[in-house]
């Protein structure tokens, strides 16, 4: 376990992914640094309209939205550059350099998922961190309830991490697991809008069709919203893209243990 963590490091170092998060890094701390004589003051007297009090509690918070922004910039390219570990390991002769390890193939793919939700996960985080240290430096506006945008980050990363493992098991390509996410992040942005598709065809079959692709297709975007929402301190409304995305992710990377079980390599 300790070895295939080391494994995925030595492979971000190799790549070059990490230099580009710690280059990320110092670019935006220097944004942070040139902007911090600016300040955003929004005041709107909205006693009495809890929505809209929650929609100006956003507007004048810039940190988290700044912060928000970031971490979905992060999650983005951490999808991108985990892609290739997985098809990585499966490429011929390296297979069989792990599949003569002592360990069982679900215990190797476990762990080498593992090791890549750790790496990236944490350069995520270390980010984040230092950047949001230094928007609440430069601008203030500090809280506890960031923590819920951070956390929401990370699962949204490893529900991208299912979807890309499937499809590299599946196709052993790069290629395939990058476009499989994009196909994924098509889908939940064409279903966020299920309620308007619904209303438009006005058939109560394809209203089951619809309502079972939206229950379906993972939302990790609509659960970084949720984070997002949470740090905000505003009051979510819907929480049916976490409870219906975590049961598919976890069914993703079942399936994707069971065919690396199977398949002869």
């Amino acid at each position: 376990m300790r070895g295939i963590n080391r494994d995925t490091v030595v492979e971000m170092f190799d790549r070059k992914i990490i230099w580009l998060f710690v280059g990320l890094t110092a670019f935006s701390l220097l944004v942070v640094f040139l902007t911090r004589g600016v300040e955003f003051n929004i005041r709107i007297d909205t006693a009495g309209d809890a929505e809209m009090n929650d929609m100006m509690a956003t507007l004048a918070n810039p940190v988290t939205r700044a912060i928000g922004s970031y971490l979905s910039f992060l999650i983005f390219l951490a999808v991108l550059g985990s892609a290739g570990h997985l098809p990585h390991m499966l490429e011929r002769g390296r297979i069989d350099f792990y599949l003569a390890r002592p360990i069982t193939r679900t215990r190797l793919l476990t762990a080498r998922l593992a090791g890549i939700a750790l790496a990236y996960g944490t350069m995520i985080l270390l980010s984040g961190a230092v950047v949001y240290l230094a928007l609440v430096a430069a601008h203030g506006s500090a809280g506890l309830n960031i923590l819920y945008l951070f956390a929401s980050s990370l699962t949204a990363f490893l529900i991208w991490l299912s979807v890309t493992a499937l499809a590299a098991v599946i196709s052993g390509s790069t290629a395939m697991a990058i476009m499989a996410a994009f196909l994924v992040w098509v889908a939940q942005t064409i279903l966020s809008y299920h309620m308007m598709f619904k209303g438009f065809f006005n058939s109560e079959i394809a209203g089951y069709v619809i309502d079972g692709l939206y229950y379906i297709v993972p939302k990790p975007s609509a659960i970084e919203n949720i984070g997002l929402t949470l740090a905000y301190g505003a009051e979510v409304k819907d929480w049916l893209p976490l409870w219906t995305t975590l049961p598919v992710a976890f069914v993703l990377l079942v399936a994707s243990v069971s065919l690396f079980k199977r398949h002869d390599y």
